[in-house]
């Protein structure tokens, strides 16, 4: 059995490499500080989803040192 790669790519220089680490990162840090992560976004949710529920507003959710939605 031989196998062949069609589809060869060349060798990343070290540049190469620390610049899409870099990006990857940065991509990381701002989905969470402006993405679903973010305490922003749960402040605003967290009375709409427990008025979904059934239940009632309760405010801030990281209060009480739980966060169950991370």
């Amino acid at each position: 059995m031989t196998v062949e790669a069609t589809h060869k790519t060349e060798p990343k220089s070290s540049q190469e490499e620390l610049v899409n680490d870099l990006l990857t990162i940065v991509t990381v840090f701002s989905a969470r500080s402006y993405g679903k992560r973010s305490p922003e976004f749960w402040q605003k949710t967290k009375p709409l989803i427990d008025e979904m529920e059934g239940g009632e507003a309760h405010g801030n959710d990281g209060e009480n040192g739980e966060d169950r939605h991370s």
